[in-house]
């Protein structure tokens, strides 16, 4: 595991599970790889928020603070321990402060990390609404089937973390919708990602 990743496992420790720990928050990593892929964003980014998101959440309700709480210990863990930029750490903390309150953005980072967490709604019966989804990548035939299948086997955190060091930090370039791009689905090769405005 990456110093960045072994400082949020040790930060995150501790926290409770059930429907908003470990197994959700691996499936978060697992469909937010994905989606960093295919949007051309940093998946290391994606990953630090699948791990932080809801590790301060204090029950499985109603727990409005949570994404402020996790955002916080963000901040207080610092750019540098994370192996973010400054701007990364912001943009982290934006996207785990606001995740639960139902919003969509034109920010493909921000959008990706939502939309991996909507896509694991199926672990408690909620099928994702594509219209509330962010990203193109998201809202595509086959993604919110295959992702929200919360028995589906999901990797270890070591595979995840393995598969952001593998990743570029950010593509943008080559995401898809752009000229030129391919979407490359890897595993989910039957999945088509739709076009936003």
């Amino acid at each position: 595991m990456t110093a960045p990743h072994a400082a949020v496992a040790l930060a995150a420790a501790g926290c409770r599970s059930g429907i908003h720990g470990d197994g959700h928050w691996r499936r978060v990593g697992e469909a937010g790889l994905f989606l960093a892929e295919h949007e051309g964003v940093s998946a290391h980014v994606v990953l630090l928020f699948a791990m932080l998101h809801d590790c301060r959440r204090e029950n499985d309700g109603h727990d409005p603070g949570h994404g402020p709480r996790a955002a916080a210990l963000a901040e207080q863990i610092g750019h540098e321990p994370l192996g973010l930029s400054a701007d990364e750490l912001a943009t982290l903390a934006h996207a785990m402060r606001d995740h639960d309150r139902g919003r969509v953005t034109r920010d493909p980072l921000v959008g990706a990390c939502w939309d991996a967490d909507r896509l694991d709604l199926g672990r408690v019966g909620i099928t994702p609404d594509p219209r509330l989804l962010s990203t193109g990548t998201a809202a595509g035939a086959g993604v919110i089937e295959a992702f929200s299948d919360f028995r589906r086997e999901v990797p270890g955190w070591g595979e995840l973390v393995a598969r952001v060091a593998c990743a570029p930090r950010a593509v943008v370039d080559e995401a898809p919708g752009r000229a030129g791009a391919t979407p490359r689905l890897g595993r989910w090769s039957g999945l088509r990602t739709a076009r936003r405005p």
